[in-house]
């Protein structure tokens, strides 16, 4: 009924000619005008030509097509599922593949609205009067698919439309027709929202039609939208995208690497001995370690050198906290070489660093000036005095907040080797019941990739640490950094006669802004925003 010329939405005075480019810019102008339109805005065409203007239209041609002819589904919660919008994609390749029809262009569409009009205005609970034609069109479909080697979900696109076609009953408008054959559409249409509107509010933090991309993406594109970018996905897996505003084009992978920074940054950060040597040579405190390939040579520093402190054994090149093992007391020597083998899972080269103690922050900076402070808290659970600490960690990880691969605002909790070894450091293993109330880490580095829990504490840090931060990403050359720094107290200025109120852990050349989005406590930090700013600093 809506794309009925009858009932829904349609000009019925104003004619606009879709013979060229030029006809269609003509007569829009000339409707509006006339006053048979506002603006082009207010055309309800099923096709509209777009470009950022109609005179640019004119000038440059056609950036995109709008359709709109389409009736929403009221059973999908984006309006249209992924399967229809595959066959829409196959329908109108299939349409561009087809030879030039006879007769001219306004009598084609004058065939097509009489047969859209007549179709919009049918019985739902019947067959289509059009099923022969539509039956031919879905084989030649079919053909068009196997001689042009589709990939398979178009295939499956076409074969869920297949079967509304030869079955009625199972169309979207016959479903509709069934449930409220008893009810008023309103009623019907309020039941559907209210279930929706939960549905969404569960994670508010996904952008529909895209939550398989990793959550910083999600939000950089939902950005994007709003302000009218054009977005395209160029690889869905590598979280590639395209953003465009006139002919300003800019690439962006991961949410925030972009062409801002330069290459030798990646391999800079990457490289964690070269990067606190620079840190160290400006003056920033850095922890104190040494470089090992083999765990011979380790141990034997081990025995000898690192005496009674407290150690941290890293990949020399990692990131998310990956093969990183924190042991706050000595370690036994079994358990030293077994997180030297952790470590050496990621990279030959290992760091054995001094543990430096406090909590430790991360200071988001862009375009060399801090956006966002988050205190990251390592993996744990509080004990109730009931629950294993295998129970504990299960039900933490319940929270909807709480999933994997960075489509959630925080990752799960891991019962893996490594956490078991910072288990056995304190004294547990993953079958206890600890004492309730007490908290237990699984482990002690505090990455939220790793399980951590963040807290935004961006307006609670003392400002002279920004200035740290701030330096650091100035000397690593970094636009867009994470930059990240234990403190004791955040809310003591800081004073360099006294370095080791800040000591800068590392930096990280693709800091996961989803942290800053959503964080576990605190006031969130749309920093996706400031992205789109640095890129298109003309909008």
């Amino acid at each position: 009924m809506r794309a009925s010329q009858l009932f829904g939405y349609t000009n019925h005075t104003a004619k606009i000619d879709f013979e060229s480019v030029s006809a269609y810019v003509t007569s829009m102008q000339t409707a509006i005008q006339a006053g048979q339109l506002i603006s082009e805005r207010e055309f309800y065409g099923s096709v509209r030509l777009r470009s950022h203007s109609l005179a640019s239209l004119a000038t440059n041609g056609i950036d995109y097509l709008e359709f709109r002819g389409f009736d929403l589904n009221p059973y999908a919660i984006t309006g249209m599922t992924q399967k229809q919008l595959d066959f829409l994609h196959l329908f109108f390749t299939y349409l561009l593949a087809l030879p030039k029809q006879a007769g001219t262009l306004g009598e084609r569409l004058q065939q097509g609205q009489a047969v859209n009009e007549q179709i919009a205005l049918e019985n739902p609970n019947q067959p289509s009067s059009q099923q022969t034609i539509l039956v031919q069109i879905m084989a030649d479909l079919h053909q068009f698919i196997l001689d042009y080697h589709f990939e398979p979900r178009f295939l499956a696109a076409w074969d869920v439309m297949n079967q509304q076609v030869l079955d009625y009953q199972l169309t979207t408008s016959y479903q509709l027709a069934q449930a409220i054959q008893d009810h008023s559409l309103t009623a019907f249409g309020l039941k559907q929202a209210q279930s929706m509107k939960q549905e969404l509010l569960a994670k508010p933090y996904q952008l529909q039609g895209y939550t398989d991309m990793e959550l910083s993406t999600q939000m950089l594109m939902f950005d994007a939208f709003q302000k009218g970018l054009h977005v395209a996905v160029l690889d869905r897996a590598d979280q590639f995208v395209e953003l465009t505003y006139q002919k300003h084009h800019e690439l962006v992978k991961n949410g925030n690497m972009t062409s801002l920074d330069q290459l030798v940054s990646l391999p800079l950060v990457d490289n964690k001995v070269v990067t606190k040597i620079l840190l160290a040579n400006h003056g920033m405190r850095v922890p104190a370690g040494a470089e090992y390939t083999d765990v011979e040579t380790a141990v034997a520093d081990y025995q000898v050198a690192f005496g009674q402190r407290a150690l941290v054994v890293k990949p020399k090149s990692s990131n998310m906290g990956a093969g990183i093992t924190t042991f706050v007391t000595r370690p036994t020597e079994a358990d030293f070489k077994q997180a030297f083998q952790l470590a050496q899972a990621y990279d030959s080269r290992v760091l054995v660093e001094e543990y430096i103690a406090g909590s430790e922050y991360r200071f988001l900076v862009m375009n060399q000036k801090v956006q966002a402070v988050l205190e990251r808290v390592p993996a744990n659970v509080v004990a109730d005095g009931r629950l294993t600490i295998e129970q504990l960690v299960a039900k933490k990880n319940d929270n909807p907040l709480r999933g994997e691969e960075h489509l959630t605002p925080l990752q799960n909790i891991r019962l893996g080797e490594r956490e078991q070894l910072i288990l056995k450091q304190q004294g547990y293993q993953v079958t206890d019941i600890p004492a309730r109330g007490s908290q237990i880490f699984l482990l002690q580095n505090s990455n939220i990739s790793n399980g951590g829990d963040s807290v935004d504490v961006t307006d609670e840090v003392d400002p002279s640490y920004f200035a740290i931060a701030e330096q650091a990403a100035k000397v690593l050359n970094l636009n867009i950094a994470g930059i990240d720094i234990i403190m004791p107290n955040l809310y003591q200025a800081y004073n360099p006669e006294h370095p080791e109120m800040a000591v800068v852990l590392e930096a990280n050349y693709n800091p996961a802004m989803l942290i800053h989005l959503f964080p576990m406590m605190g006031k969130r930090r749309r920093v996706t925003k400031k992205v789109l700013e640095l890129l298109f600093p003309e909008m």
